[in-house]
């Protein structure tokens, strides 16, 4: 049914364009409200409208003090000067690697005692302290009014030793700076000696300012929009965090340009990660359902990175979790065998439940609705870190899901009653292959009822009679299943305060140390579970009881604790983020 998008976008999408636009974007150090981001934003907004793209930036106001959603607009930050001297020898600026600094550090000039922190005991006032945990350091530092803090955490340390890994401060009035793992094993036994002393030069400021916003418009035909969101910020050189999915983007609405009118408009952002999202949505959230590029340009085998399509979760169902695999099915059809019997991909790819993380969060949050497929690769060897360069980025990947993205896109902007009935067939069809693989069968009926529902938000379609194929399957199924009576449970009902997900940030800055810790140490305990909290938010609706919940939670990705989700949900509470009844 897409297979003419899919040679269309094939013959048209340019992964070589994509990865010079990707290329030209990395030119700028983009941190979220800053000079270096703006002008990668405006370059951005002139090639949309040298391909045709309607296009404008939209402001709003970011202070460290405005709400938008749950979320706490950032304040502006500019810097002219970061550099770090220990005994005379530079071991961080700015200027040569903009990374060096922990983004968003206040500004300081003048020579500081350097000690080693191990533990909590060893931050002292008034110093700057080594530490490998950039987490823990900063809220030490904080609650014993230390200058500031250098560190060498980094995610990448056994892959990429020399690298230096992308921090920031979000709140806390603090300084810092970066040094790679190889540095920081070094500083540590020098320090472990004794202080020694450091020399400090940060020209920066914090200041009220204004999110930016790339908006481009592929107009079509109808009232109705869908959007493609890729974050545009992160620190130079950020190559596939996001130049990638930024670059993609302008190569994606380059080629929609010229297809032919669709029925609907596809609506292309550009946006500060996770903030920019959530001032937008905050004021604009009539839109169909979307799709989101993060990480979309690793060269796999550099940066042993597969493909993933990360779905909705189940609590925002939607047919084109089901569209993106089938698009898929085909774009892996790149080689044959030897006598030609069978194709098979020369690349890595998973399908996954829900994780979250970057933009997709909001916009598939139920409170939101606007259901959000991301295409994302993870891991990534090289991620927020300084050797995240455009040699890492590969045009064949940046063509393979542009193709993937551009017809996924035109297909849904493009939906006739045709194409929707279609659709409700796919979805019938992985809607009966999970009864027969499901645990809960009256879970995965619904769900599929859900998915076949979801169709009608672009085009309406009958699908009733697709229900009942679901029902009679999963009632000759039950059949040969002995169904125990549960005895039900009953317990809290959690219930959403406001739009959007739970942001924790702005509770967790304001929180006594003591309580965080505790907060921490609990997250830890479970830390195998952490991931199922945001899914739990999902479905704490004021009617499902925690139990129902726990269950709905386990049959979406195998697995729950339920007294993690109880302290989760009282926590909330307690910090008046939702309400519970009991």
């Amino acid at each position: 049914m897409f297979k003419k998008i899919l040679e269309d976008s094939k013959r048209e999408v340019s992964g070589k364009n994509a990865k010079e636009y990707v290329s030209e974007i990395m030119r700028f150090h983009r941190i979220q409200v800053t000079e270096g981001y703006n002008k990668a934003a405006s370059l951005c907004k002139k090639i949309f409208e040298e391909n045709g793209v309607e296009t404008e930036i939209l402001e709003y106001d970011s202070d460290g003090k405005k709400m938008y959603l749950g979320f706490l607009s950032p304040e502006g930050w500019s810097i002219k000067k970061g550099v770090l001297k220990i005994d005379g020898k530079e071991h961080a600026n700015f200027e040569k690697e903009n990374i060096s600094i922990i983004q968003r550090s206040i500004p300081f000039k003048g020579e500081v005692d350097l000690i080693y922190a191990e533990k909590e005991e060893d931050f002292k006032k008034g110093c700057l302290v080594f530490t490998h945990d950039f987490k823990k350091g900063k809220d030490f530092a904080r609650n014993y009014e230390c200058l500031g803090i250098v560190t060498d955490e980094n995610r990448s340390k056994f892959d990429a030793p020399d690298s230096l890994q992308y921090l920031s401060f979000w709140g806390e009035r603090l300084f810092g700076f970066v040094i790679s793992p190889r540095e920081g094993e070094k500083l540590e036994k020098e320090l472990k000696k004794g202080k020694k002393k450091a020399y400090v030069d940060i020209e920066s400021s914090l200041f009220p300012s204004k999110i930016k916003i790339v908006s481009a418009k592929i107009e079509g035909e109808k009232d109705e929009e869908i959007i493609l969101i890729s974050h545009l910020c992160h620190p130079k050189p950020g190559g596939n965090d996001n130049a990638s999915g930024a670059g993609l983007s302008l190569e994606i609405a380059r080629v929609l340009k010229k297809f032919k009118k669709p029925k609907r408009s596809i609506r292309i952002l550009l946006v500060p990660e996770i903030h920019g999202t959530a001032a937008f949505i905050s004021q604009n959230n009539d839109f169909l359902c979307g799709l989101n590029l993060d990480m979309v340009g690793e060269n796999q085998f550099l940066c042993n990175s597969p493909l993933l399509i990360e779905k909705t979760p189940d609590a925002t169902p939607f047919f084109g979790n089901y569209l993106l695999q089938e698009i898929l099915e085909e774009v892996k059809k790149e080689v044959s065998n030897f006598q030609n019997t069978f194709k098979y991909p020369l690349f890595m790819y998973f399908v996954t439940p829900f994780s979250g993380g970057s933009d997709h969060w909001i916009l598939s949050d139920p409170t939101i609705g606007i259901p959000t497929p991301m295409l994302i690769h993870w891991p990534d060897k090289f991620y927020h870190t300084s050797f995240d360069t455009i040699d890492k980025v590969d045009e064949k990947e940046l063509k393979r899901v542009g193709v993937i993205a551009a017809t996924y896109l035109y297909f849904i902007a493009n939906m006739g009653k045709k194409e929707a009935e279609w659709m409700a067939g796919i979805v019938t069809q992985r809607a009966k292959q999970r009864i027969l693989e499901s645990p809960d069968i009256d879970y995965t009926v619904d769900a599929g009822k859900k998915n076949l529902d979801s169709i009608k938000r672009i085009e309406n379609a009958d699908v009733e009679s697709l229900k009942k194929e679901i029902e009679d399957l999963a009632n000759f199924e039950k059949k040969k299943i002995k169904i125990k009576e549960k005895k039900i449970k009953k317990g809290i009902v959690p219930k959403r305060k406001f739009m959007g997900p739970i942001d924790l940030s702005k509770t967790l800055l304001e929180m006594p140390l003591n309580e965080k810790k505790k907060f921490n140490e609990t997250m830890e305990k479970y830390k195998d579970f952490k991931g199922t909290s945001d899914l739990a938010v999902f479905w704490a609706d004021g009617k499902r009881d925690i139990y129902e919940i726990s269950k709905n939670v386990k049959n979406e990705i195998g697995k729950v604790n339920t007294d993690f989700l109880i302290w989760y949900f009282e926590f909330l509470e307690k910090h008046n983020l939702i309400d519970i009844k009991r």
